[in-house]
């Protein structure tokens, strides 16, 4: 027995992705998430299956049907070149080039629902698309993910690499093909290293300047939810955002006095 073909390797792959203007409507990706050189994983599916022992038929398993689907597992490990994925993790960003009062091009990001009535109630979701290019002569093999929404995830930095995020995701669904859409081109834009970064931690009103390393972590408390309905089951009907966010800060700071120890048990 022979083995044609090549292996599919990741310097021949690519992740696009395009925003949903709402869950279960994917959309033509159009950009690149960020930069990725680590391995990543796709929400790809997950099924549980219903198994029957039944008396008189013997030790074996009788038969199983199909259960509920479940997409999870998706996780992202970026290099960002803009404020994109710190957006898809937080709700939205406003980007403003070349403000009059610095000169300099502003991203802001706003946390969904950080306010009562707030525009951006919950974060958006993602058509995902990632393909892995035929070698060979072999066929692309193409994943389109349906509905990719953060979980959680980490923006961190050290005092000797580059700003990074890590995106944890769910989704509820996926399509296979063989047509990847057109690759938009990596943007050359650089990363955000230490040595460009001014530290704007500020403990109780004053900025710390020696500030070692840092990792910003956000939990979005979102699920996948199945109900008892024949329309999209097996696969997940929606995700909700049903708990609260949270937040977590860790920090490595060099001291120079009790001050920062001083407010710290106060």
């Amino acid at each position: 027995m022979s083995i044609s073909g090549s292996p599919q390797k990741g310097h021949d792959s690519r992740i696009l992705v395009g925003l949903q203007s709402e869950q279960r409507t994917t959309v033509t990706p159009s950009r690149h998430l960020g930069k990725i050189e680590e391995e990543t994983e796709h929400p790809d599916p997950e099924v549980s299956w219903n198994e029957e022992y039944l008396i008189g038929t013997g030790r074996e398993m009788h038969a199983k049907t199909e259960g509920q689907k479940v997409y999870e597992g998706g996780s992202y490990p970026i290099i960002p070149y803009d404020g994109y994925p710190l957006a898809v993790l937080l709700g939205s960003e406003t980007f403003t080039q070349d403000t009059p009062t610095s000169g300099t091009n502003e991203h802001v990001l706003t946390a969904a629902g950080a306010s009562s009535g707030s525009a951006t109630p919950v974060p958006p979701s993602l058509t995902v698309e990632a393909t892995h290019l035929g070698r060979g002569g072999a066929s692309d093999f193409v994943r389109t993910f349906n509905t990719v929404v953060p979980t959680s995830g980490e923006i961190s930095l050290d005092n000797e690499g580059r700003l990074t995020t890590t995106l944890d995701t769910i989704a509820i669904g996926v399509s296979t093909g063989s047509s990847p859409t057109t690759d938009p081109g990596m943007p050359d834009r650089n990363p955000w290293l230490f040595s460009d970064l001014s530290s704007g931690f500020t403990f109780d009103g004053t900025t710390v300047a020696r500030l070692e390393e840092f990792t910003i972590s956000i939990n979005q408390n979102s699920s996948a939810r199945h109900y008892i309905e024949s329309t999209r089951a097996p696969d997940p009907y929606e995700i909700l955002y049903g708990g609260r966010v949270s937040y977590e800060f860790t920090a490595t700071v060099t001291v120079v006095d009790d001050t920062f120890y001083s407010e710290l048990i106060n």
